[in-house]
């Protein structure tokens, strides 16, 4: 925006995060929190907690088990595959975090 400020009408912020903050190395950092937040919501929930006990270690231990012997995922409608292993697992329960509907539904 600086470098061609002419050729800029308009501007949409997504989303605010401070200048000087490093997204990508504070990452890890945020995550960890927002999974022990999750937990711990699930904890001091009786159903949930009823229901999925120890949900942060499970967690763990699936996302270990996934490290060693990762998963393939075959399409039901092409000939594609895909390979399941615990990082996989962390990206897409961290992104389904930010969906407020969905966290619910997730242990």
């Amino acid at each position: 925006m600086r470098d061609h400020p002419a050729g800029i009408r308009a501007v949409v912020l997504d989303a605010v995060y401070p200048p000087q903050v490093d997204l990508y190395a504070d990452g890890a950092q945020n995550a960890d929190r927002a999974f022990e937040a999750f937990f711990d919501a699930c904890a001091t929930d009786s159903a949930c907690d009823a229901a999925h006990p120890h949900l942060g270690d499970t967690f763990y231990s699936a996302v270990a088990s996934l490290d060693e012997r990762p998963l393939t995922i075959a399409s039901s409608v092409s000939d594609d595959e895909w390979s399941v292993d615990g990082l996989v697992l962390i990206e897409y329960l961290f992104d389904r975090l930010y969906l407020t509907h969905v966290i619910p539904s997730l242990p």
